[in-house]
């Protein structure tokens, strides 16, 4: 688990903050579907992608003081507390770029985009049908799903460095 720990930890030394748990949830699943070394299970869930596990270990590292929760009215902001300095992580140093593009986009297309994701590695990579399961699960989302879908493809197509 400490490696874990130590790879979320410098996700912290690409981005200031992570504004959301469902997006800290989002940000990790991507970033493991692009084969950066994330070793958490995830499954579908009401916002698309979610691990325990992952939860359980963000929970840790701010049980541990290395990380702040912050609750806002609407949400929960994580970021480094003033005394602490990650180590790099050379992979996650690599995709400096990538993370700061996936942790900068709006929560509810981060949504549509991991759960496209999901339904690739379930083995649904037909277009018309990832677009068609995608609208049944996220059918309050239709409105985003073509531009969302052309950024899905742009991230699936990124080289991982």
């Amino acid at each position: 688990m400490k490696y874990m720990n130590d790879k979320l930890k410098s996700l912290f030394t690409v981005v200031d903050i992570i504004e959301g748990r469902t997006k800290f949830q989002k940000l990790v699943y991507i970033l493991k579907c692009k084969k950066l070394e994330f070793h958490f299970d995830f499954i579908y869930y009401y916002y698309g992608p979610y691990s325990s596990t992952l939860q359980l270990t963000i929970d840790e590292l701010v049980d541990e003081n290395f990380i702040d929760e912050k609750r806002t009215s609407s949400s929960y902001l994580y970021y480094l507390k003033s005394d602490n300095k990650p180590e790099e992580d050379p992979e996650i140093s690599r995709n400096r770029d990538l993370i700061k593009q996936i942790n900068e986009m709006d929560i509810k297309n981060l949504e549509l985009i991991s759960t496209f994701f999901y339904l690739d590695e379930m083995g649904i990579s037909d277009e018309n049908l990832l677009k068609y399961r995608c609208s049944i699960l996220k059918p309050n989302l239709t409105d985003r799903l073509e531009e969302m879908f052309k950024t899905y493809l742009e991230l699936k197509a990124a080289e991982k460095n």
